[in-house]
């Protein structure tokens, strides 16, 4: 049960990581919203060991928080990620929005089928986010190497 807290939490911090090192370096705002969130997980699995795993949701919320707040970063920051294109910016915001609300309805659930569903969910989303990052990469990368080769160009017949 602890595996299926920790896989969302870290792929989501991971996953933070990429997106705030994508426009510049971790300043110091960043490395205190990581350690905070690497702390209240680090907190949440004292709080599994001490009270064990029981079954009330009250009990369950300490336990999912950091995964929804990971998630929840991950939407905020991406509002200050240059993103060229307004496809790749709507698909990155709706995937992130999703993840969100597939945590926050992870706690809500009661059916196990359902469950089951949202965490495929959880995880497919991850391959799209990051796919999306990679995307915008090489949009940004084929526009300055159109750019350089548009200044060689003049630059040779000049």
């Amino acid at each position: 049960m602890l595996m299926s807290f920790f896989l969302p939490f870290a792929a989501s911090w991971v996953l933070l990581c990429a997106i705030i090192r994508k426009p510049s370096k971790f300043n110091a705002g960043d490395r205190t919203l990581l350690g905070l969130l690497l702390i209240s997980y680090v907190l949440r699995c004292v709080f599994s060991a001490i009270n064990g795993f029981v079954q009330p949701l009250l009990n369950w919320i300490p336990v999912a928080l950091p995964a929804i707040f990971t998630a929840s970063a991950i939407l905020w920051k991406i509002r200050y990620t240059e993103i060229s294109t307004l496809s790749g910016r709507i698909l990155l915001v709706l995937c992130a929005i999703s993840v969100v609300c597939i945590r926050v309805f992870l706690l809500i659930v009661e059916m196990t089928a359902t469950v089951y569903l949202l965490y495929y969910l959880d995880v497919l989303m991850f391959p799209i986010l990051v796919s999306v990052l990679a995307l915008t990469e090489i949009g940004k990368t084929h526009s300055q190497l159109n750019l350089l080769l548009s200044e060689k160009t003049r630059s040779e017949a000049g």
